[in-house]
């Protein structure tokens, strides 16, 4: 095997495959990248076993064949060549050399006839839209996403599709976050909605892997993986089995409190209540409404904390609290001018929205006071 490719086009390349490889693989092949040469393009592939992600290099092929090389070394290297091409060639015995500007390089590689197939779903339903979009809807649910629950289903996001929404959902027991996406979606014959649980973790590193801008991102599904093709990155992974929790049943459809606020000046007044707030055990702020003002408050065993801002207040007067870290989480996602609380309470969930949008719902629960 022996080819050239541009330095920073293999680099990009081998920093999105590694994103696959686990922090301890159950085997040694599993710590490596998969590179084999087709026509004019180098083929780069890491898995774990669950999660598979590839991607495409253009090349100048010479000799063609195929390798595994250890995948964190091998980019590392890659990442200190100097800007140009890079040469890479392979003996009849899996020696690597790597050629860039003046260095060179040699690193065992081993035999790819083990390496697991990558499963491919391009006959699956799929469904198209900008990367700018999903990378925006990915950005407002994964922090809502919960970290090692025993029911794994949080762990994951719901993919809910029908042919004119596409809903992202997060929730960890004490949050959740819904975005939408309308738009006119192409389903199977006779079917209403699709929908699949997704790992947290590998869609977070989609939402990496996608572009600020408006080329199309690929989503294939079926009923054990989804795929996503990102320019000329594959990403496949299993999706998590089982139901996932009737979010809609949790949302209140009515509200007794309204309170409009600027953005900015609620951001950063949870921020500063925040930082009294998180010195005690709970971390907890304090909300109250009057005429025409929205009052924040904290305490701890430090000090206290006390912010008034005008605020526009339609319905019954209210105080509530909440764990300040979970409010903050979701203000810093909205850019829009103005965000809306709804409340029924002290004792329940608050709805936080921007604006006249419904397009972002996030909820959050109350703590007792």
């Amino acid at each position: 095997m022996k080819f050239t490719c541009n330095r920073d086009a293999f680099y990009d390349a081998l920093q999105n495959v590694t994103k696959a490889i686990s922090q301890r693989p159950p085997f040694q092949l599993l710590e490596g990248v998969q590179i084999i040469t087709k026509e004019d393009v180098i083929e780069l592939t890491c898995t774990d076993g669950q999660v598979f992600i590839r991607s495409t290099v253009p090349a100048d092929i010479e000799t063609k064949g195929s390798v595994v090389v250890s995948g964190r070394l091998f980019t590392d290297m890659v990442r200190r060549l100097p800007d140009g091409d890079v040469d890479i060639s392979m003996s009849d015995k899996n020696l690597i050399t790597i050629r860039g500007g003046g260095s060179r390089t040699s690193i065992m590689g081993q035999s790819n006839t083990e390496f697991p197939a990558m499963k491919t779903m391009f006959s699956a339903d799929n469904i198209h839209l900008p990367q700018r979009k999903l990378k925006e809807m990915i950005s407002q649910v994964i922090f809502a996403i919960a970290v090692g629950d025993v029911r794994q289903t949080l762990n994951g996001c719901f993919l809910e599709l029908t042919k004119d929404e596409l809903r992202l959902v997060g929730l960890d027991g004490f949050r959740l976050s819904l975005q939408q996406y309308n738009d006119n979606f192409i389903l199977p014959n006779d079917t209403e909605k699709v929908s699949c649980i997704i790992p947290g973790k590998i869609l977070g590193e989609v939402g990496h892997m996608l572009k600020d801008e408006d080329d199309m991102v690929t989503l294939h599904i079926d009923s054990t993986h989804i795929m996503f093709v990102i320019d000329n990155t594959i990403v496949v992974t299993s999706l998590y089995g089982g139901s996932y929790i009737n979010y809609r049943a949790i949302l209140p459809k009515e509200w007794e409190s309204r309170v409009t606020v600027r953005r900015e000046d609620i951001q950063g007044a949870v921020e500063r209540a925040g930082l009294i707030a998180r010195v005690s055990k709970n971390n907890i702020i304090k909300l109250k409404t009057e005429e025409g003002k929205l009052l924040i408050t904290s305490t701890s065993e430090i000090g206290d904390f006390y912010e008034e801002m005008d605020a526009e207040i339609d319905g019954k007067p209210t105080e509530i609290a909440f764990n300040s870290m979970f409010v903050s989480d979701v203000i810093k996602n909205i850019s829009e001018e103005f965000t809306c609380l709804y409340m029924n309470g002290p004792a329940n969930p608050c709805i936080i929205k921007p604006k006249d949008k419904e397009d972002y719902t996030y909820l959050v629960m109350s703590v007792r006071m």
